[in-house]
């Protein structure tokens, strides 16, 4: 990575919290991180991080309303937002897709897994932006453009 990328770190236990910010620093990201769902909320207006990295449910984590919300609002949808969840049941991970999530990770996890997921969604988002519809104005097409078949 060229410069570092804001991440917001959501997680409500501290140890946790520490370990995995240290982490993605040493990775090369810039960290703020908040222990619930308030602090999170304020966060993200506040700085506009270019990744969310969220416990999808903890106490006082709310990562779903989280995610809604700045998948409904337009100057946030764009942010990727990796969800560490509890389990790998789909009754965990349907909800989360729903609401707009971007990865998630299935908890226990190698702390390097998650680092690896998200720097790919960082490196998603740059070659999204940089491959953006204004510049490519021949390539803008609806699907009422295309034939599909099958």
């Amino acid at each position: 990575m060229a410069q570092p990328h804001q991440v917001l770190l959501i997680d409500n236990d501290e140890q946790k919290r520490q370990f995995l910010e240290l982490s993605l620093r040493r990775a090369g990201f810039e960290v703020t991180t908040a222990s619930n769902h308030q602090q999170a909320l304020a966060e993200v207006e506040r700085s506009k991080p270019g990744l969310v990295v969220s416990e999808l449910r903890a106490p006082n984590v709310d990562g779903l309303s989280l995610c809604k919300k700045l998948k409904s609002n337009q100057s946030m949808s764009s942010i990727p937002v990796l969800f560490l969840a509890p389990d790998d049941r789909e009754s965990t991970h349907a909800p989360a897709l729903a609401a707009g999530a971007d990865d998630i990770v299935t908890k226990p996890a190698f702390v390097r897994d998650i680092v690896d997921r998200a720097q790919t969604l960082v490196a998603n988002l740059e070659h999204h932006t940089d491959a953006a519809p204004a510049a490519f104005p021949a390539f803008r097409l609806s699907l009422h453009d295309i034939d599909l078949v099958g």
